[in-house]
């Protein structure tokens, strides 16, 4: 097969590139085109490379390891702890930070408000204060509770609250969502069923061995709209001792 002068030098460069590198002859080797002047390698800490038609250079960083700072130490020691707890109930915080995304997915989105806002303690340990946690964040009327039972007995929970459907960034029919969180047991427990705003209060049955006396317990709740694109922040209900 007859190649081009151009195609020859191209080959014989990639070949000497190529053969340079297998052999360890060279560890770094710039390939140049003696027709077209281009040129492609690495030299030392520089790299050749050609873009939009013209020959370009760039530096490349010798040190290549993670900064490991006290501040970056701390902020991969919050990422991983608030992750490793969000993770678990990613299907609500699908449905609580639908309609706040922008161009983030949800769990991102609650990720980056959360560490911002709910992380504590400087360095190690870092912790988790859910009381400033928001599962759902949105622009619908929150919750505003009255009372709430636990039985552990009997294996539920009832929350009432207020009937605010009446306002303006509210709708009778924006449907109730909870989250319960076991701390002792470290599990998770959900109620996404029908119940409405203006029912002003839901009971609902959580899996067996899941509320035990002497653990400790603590709930979120919200609301969404029928459509699901609306939602309101979460309330924390509060940390207890189940008697």
């Amino acid at each position: 097969m007859k190649k081009t002068l151009n195609e020859f030098w191209l080959s014989i460069g990639d070949y000497l590139h190529l053969y340079a590198i297998r052999t360890g002859a060279v560890k770094h080797m710039i390939v140049q085109n003696y027709l077209t002047g281009d040129s492609k390698g690495k030299f030392g800490n520089s790299v050749f490379y050609k873009s939009l038609d013209q020959n370009m250079v760039r530096a490349v960083s010798e040190n290549w390891h993670d900064a490991k700072s006290p501040e970056q130490l701390d902020k991969r020691a919050r990422f991983a702890e608030l992750n490793l707890w969000a993770k678990r109930f990613n299907n609500m915080i699908k449905i609580g930070y639908c309609g706040n995304t922008g161009n983030q997915v949800a769990y991102n989105k609650f990720m980056s408000f959360n560490l911002k806002n709910a992380m504590t303690g400087d360095g190690k340990p870092t912790y988790i204060d859910y009381s400033k946690v928001l599962i759902a964040k949105g622009l619908l009327s929150v919750m505003v509770p009255v009372s709430f039972l636990i039985d552990p007995d009997e294996n539920f929970v009832e929350l009432i609250w207020t009937d605010n459907s009446y306002e303006q960034t509210a709708n009778p029919s924006d449907y109730c969502r909870v989250l319960l969180y076991n701390i002792t047991q470290d599990k998770f427990a959900f109620y996404l069923g029908d119940v409405k705003r203006r029912i002003t209060t839901v009971t609902f049955s959580c899996p067996d061995g899941f509320l035990i006396k002497g653990n400790k317990l603590i709930i979120y709740s919200f609301f969404v709209s029928e459509t699901g694109k609306r939602v309101s922040n979460s309330r924390f209900w509060g940390e207890f001792i189940l008697s």
